[in-house]
């Protein structure tokens, strides 16, 4: 080792420096016996790094890593073991926000010795002023600079060695990156180290002090199971094995993802894309800060090209190209995603393009928000006109934001199906009177709408009109969606005999409204329909047939459909305790299922399931999921399903009506519900399937009614109901 006396005209005192350290260097020496231990897979690593440590003279190291491979772990692991070893540790890291303020990197790295500065040499001495701010006159040039910042390194590692950490070198502003390549290269014969930190293509910023580069591979199997057990001992094995496939050996990856998602996250996410989708991954903060860092230094078009390639659910190239060229305002749209690949956060290769980790696309995809992650679905559903069920789901996706009312999203995304159809029609099979049939597919729009709003005419009447225009087409797609219009609003109108009939037209392959993929979506109400008219059996069969492939893959709208129809069919067969168990079950794992674009369904889960306890005489329980599906249902018009859920609160004793003091026997909440829907001209057979009791049950309630209303027929229960005068009890 080298040391320079008092005279030396750059440092004329290192007390004061060394002093200036020495509570970093008790912190280091006790992170050093722990970091080194839970660095898992990284032993040729941390060798390397005491190799250099052991050197006599100075040395340079440059680590290489992805996002989350664990550069800032291995920095500090090398701080410890550098302390333990009695050197002094300076550090510094780059920041985004300051890599356009000059010398802000080596303001941080030699901040622990400005004490030291007042016995430096009046010229280093105004130098480093300068640079830090604290004189006059612009920052100074970086030789100067670079001169006085080696003479402050070479003083303090006197008594003992120093070793520099540079972390995140490609944030750091020019300058530091300057007087850092000058001090690499005149290192060797002093004791100074210099470990630094760098992800790829970004290397060549160190390129003139022909450092050693130390690549940060993935973790190996083993070795990332090893660690995932370590910090996570309480996931069970489906769980680790999802951390696992997902992470692809990035350590942060393996560490992060179990605290972002919940116990039946992993299989949501699993399912929850068609085929050859890209699974977006719910990330933690830290996760989406660290993969989503590249966009930070890209221009905008850049970043709308990364989000983009994100929300593709393929990698053909001249897909996403295509749809970028629409998303990006302006001429050249395409070319804004050379920036991204330079940036090293998309390769191409074979015409398909790749993500530089598959946590990449998930962090990209979740910074943007809504509006742009809907701008890049529109642009995808735009350039794929020939493929239908997949742009159906961009149209899904761009259509429909989870502050947005569902109300409007399923009879756009019906109305859009109804036209791709229509398009692909033509087409195929030459040219066809594209405007009636274009104001076909609104008209299945807007008979959703008056459908899910409870306005049955209207809904038949716009039905009619838009079957009559599509019909000699013998467009599939739209008569499928028209026979949807028709069992939905059945639905929610109580009529299920009904909407079994309507909606078992769309799995008849023999019927114009069979729709392969199309038909799929109304799974969910052709069960909900089928137990409320004892044919659960044959809506078992008919979903039988549509279960996920090996590979998982099925439309959105599919799999919200299998996710609603699960606790109903479950509910058909509880008559057991064990049933009610395995019920209630099917019931929480619907629940905790992402429906966050799908309220419509949500809400008729809650209410199905609200419906169920009550029925179980778990009245309590019953009252908040009733009351959530309530108030989701006024609030985005479905007017059906809302006063669904105001009588079932009601048969609860939750709102009841409070009468005159000359009332006559009281009814049950049940009783009342059944005398309402009786007024009403249901029929018993009608009013059991509603409420999930037998017509012979309703006609003994009936019985009992009566003489209690004093009244001797159904005819009378308007008025009696209508005046009022009787009270409602427990």
């Amino acid at each position: 080792m080298t040391s320079r006396t008092p005279a030396d005209p750059v440092v004329a005192n290192t007390a004061v420096a060394n002093t200036a350290v020495a509570d970093t260097a008790v912190a280091d020496t006790a992170v050093a016996n722990t970091a080194v231990d839970w660095l898992v897979g990284r032993d040729d690593e941390l060798a390397a790094i005491a190799g250099m440590l052991r050197g006599t003279g100075g040395g340079g190291l440059l680590v290489v890593g992805e996002p989350g491979a664990g550069k800032s772990a291995l920095l500090r692991a090398a701080a410890g073991l550098a302390a333990r070893d009695g050197r002094t540790v300076l550090r510094a890291a780059g920041v985004p926000a300051e890599a356009g303020v000059p010398y802000a990197g080596l303001h941080q790295l030699l901040y622990p010795l400005a004490g030291a500065f007042e016995s430096l040499a009046p010229r280093p001495r105004e130098v480093l002023r300068a640079a830090f701010g604290h004189a006059e006159g612009p920052a100074p040039d970086m030789f100067p600079a670079a001169v006085a910042t080696l003479g402050v390194l070479a003083g303090a590692a006197a008594d003992g060695g120093l070793l520099v950490v540079a972390d995140d070198l490609h944030w750091m502003d020019d300058a530091t990156l300057g007087v850092l390549r000058f001090v690499a290269r005149r290192i060797a014969s002093v004791p100074v180290a210099l470990l630094a930190a760098i992800r790829p293509g970004f290397e060549d910023v160190l390129i003139e002090a022909d450092m050693p580069i130390v690549m940060l591979r993935p973790l190996r199997p083993g070795e990332a199971e090893r660690l995932v057990l370590e910090r996570h001992p309480e996931l069970d094995a489906r769980r680790r094995g999802w951390v696992l496939e997902h992470a692809a050996g990035n350590p942060l990856a393996l560490a992060e993802l179990p605290l972002s998602t919940g116990p039946g996250a992993a299989a949501d996410c699993a399912t929850s894309g068609t085929a050859g989708a890209a699974v977006h991954i719910p990330l933690t903060a830290r996760l989406e800060h660290s993969f989503a860092a590249r966009l930070r230094g890209l221009s905008a078009p850049a970043r709308i090209a990364a989000v983009v390639a994100a929300a593709a659910d393929g990698d053909d190239f001249a897909e996403i190209a295509a749809a970028i060229t629409l998303a990006v305002p302006g001429p050249g749209g395409a070319s804004s995603l050379r920036p991204v690949l330079d940036a090293g956060i998309l390769a191409v290769s074979q015409a398909r393009v790749r993500f530089e980790h598959p946590l990449m696309r998930s962090a990209i995809y979740s910074a943007a928000g809504p509006e742009l992650r809907r701008r890049a679905h529109a642009a995808l559903a735009e350039v794929l006109d020939l493929e239908p069920r997949r742009q159906a789901w961009h149209l899904a996706a761009a259509a429909v934001a989870p502050d947005e009312a569902g109300l409007t999203a399923l009879p756009r995304l019906l109305a859009q199906q109804a036209r791709n159809a229509i398009a692909l029609a033509g087409r195929l099979r030459g040219p066809l009177d594209r405007e009636p049939l274009e104001e076909a597919a609104a008209m299945i729009g807007q008979a959703l709408t008056a459908g899910l709003r409870g306005d049955g005419p209207l809904a038949e009447k716009l039905a009619r009109q838009a079957e009559a225009m599509v019909l000699p087409a013998r467009v599939g797609a739209a008569l499928c969606g028209i026979q949807f219009v028709r069992g939905v609003t059945a639905i929610g109108a109580g009529r299920y005999d009904e909407a079994f009939g309507q909606l078992s037209r769309m799995f008849d392959r023999a019927d114009p409204a069979y729709q392969a993929v199309q038909s799929t979506w109304a799974l969910g109400d052709l069960a909900e329909a089928a137990v409320r008219t004892g044919r659960g059996n044959e809506a078992r069969e008919i979903l039988a047939a549509f279960r996920p492939a090996a590979d998982g893959s099925m439309t959105p709208w599919t799999r919200v459909a299998l996710v609603y129809a699960a606790p109903l069919l479950a509910a058909d067969e509880d008559r057991a305790e064990a049933g009610a168990e395995a019920t209630e079950r099917e019931f929480r794992r619907a629940l905790e299922a992402n429906l966050v674009r799908w309220p419509f369904y949500r809400a008729r889960l809650l209410l199905e399931y609200g419906s169920w306890l009550r029925r179980r005489r778990r009245i309590a329980e019953a009252r908040a999921p009733l009351r959530h599906a309530h108030q989701v249902c006024e609030a985005h018009g479905l007017l059906p399903w809302a006063e669904r859920a105001r009588q079932e609160l009601r048969a609860t004793g939750e709102g009841r009506e409070t009468l005159r003091a000359g009332a006559r026997a009281p009814l049950s909440p049940q009783e009342l519900q059944i005398a309402r829907l009786a007024a009403e001209g249901l029929s018993n057979r009608e009013i059991g399937q509603r409420l999930y009791l037998s017509h012979r049950t309703i006609g003994s309630h009936l019985y009992r009614i009566f003489p209690k209303l004093g009244i001797s027929s159904r005819a009378q229960l308007g008025s009696a109901l209508a005046d009022g005068s009787f009270s409602s009890g427990g």
